[in-house]
């Protein structure tokens, strides 16, 4: 038997995926107050020191693949609407239940007739870091959404609005991973703006760029170590 004709796992998303965007990963504004440090085996991360504004950022689409095909495990195969199935589908049509005669249409898997969306959707994020000497003047985090297109001026939309989202200005001598998880709302304003099915981000020429502004003032730095994000993944 062909495994187009007993493989079904992948129709559905991954919910479940992890992305971590550590220090090699994230641009920090200004590095002129920003020291690599390797305090132990292990133990890495950009101290910013204090009296300074700073921007830290990952762009999420630099790190989470991306598919614009598809596997050919499922998709001519499962589906909602009765149909001849996927156009150029590699695999060949005789394997599809509509063509096998026994079945009655109410027995039959009916095959797709589109592809499926792809793509990832960024569910929420931690971030991971250390205050160390004093509190910080403030912590804020933002999440925006850049499409490029040819011709058209650079603009972004907002998805999260920065403002504390969670994160902690209080001095610790031990890390904290902060969690923020984008609601309902969020997730409905990157489908409306994006094109974005469910919130999942599926098109060339995107950006999406988590950002956190950091304060300290005289007597406080902070051990950034980087971000963690939820991600599900819909590549099938």
């Amino acid at each position: 038997m062909p495994h187009t004709t007993s493989r079904y796992m992948m129709d559905l998303d991954m919910q479940d995926a992890r992305v971590h965007c550590a220090l090699g990963d994230i641009v920090v504004s200004p590095l002129a107050n920003t020291t690599l440090t390797r305090n132990a085996a292990g133990q890495w991360y950009y101290l910013l020191a204090a009296s300074n504004t700073f921007y830290i950022a990952c762009n999420l689409t630099n790190q989470a693949l991306r598919r614009t095909g598809f596997f050919e495990d499922i998709q001519e195969q499962f589906g909602s609407t009765s149909g001849s199935g996927i156009p150029g589908s590699a695999q060949p049509q005789q394997y599809r239940p509509d063509q096998i005669g026994s079945m009655s249409t109410a027995q039959e898997l009916q095959p797709r007739t589109a592809l499926k969306v792809k793509g990832f959707k960024m569910k929420g994020f931690d971030l991971i870091y250390t205050v160390l000497g004093n509190n910080l003047t403030s912590i804020a985090s933002r999440v925006d959404l850049v499409n490029f297109s040819n011709g058209v001026a650079w603009a972004a939309t907002n998805i999260v609005p920065s403002a504390a989202n969670n994160l902690s200005v209080v001095v610790s001598a031990t890390v904290n991973v902060l969690n923020y998880t984008l609601t309902a709302a969020q997730l409905n304003l990157i489908e409306a703006i994006a094109s974005a099915p469910n919130g999942y981000l599926i098109n060339p020429d995107q950006e999406l760029w988590v950002e956190t502004q950091i304060v300290t003032p005289a007597g406080s730095t902070v051990a950034l170590y980087g971000y963690d994000f939820a991600v599900s993944y819909n590549f099938n």
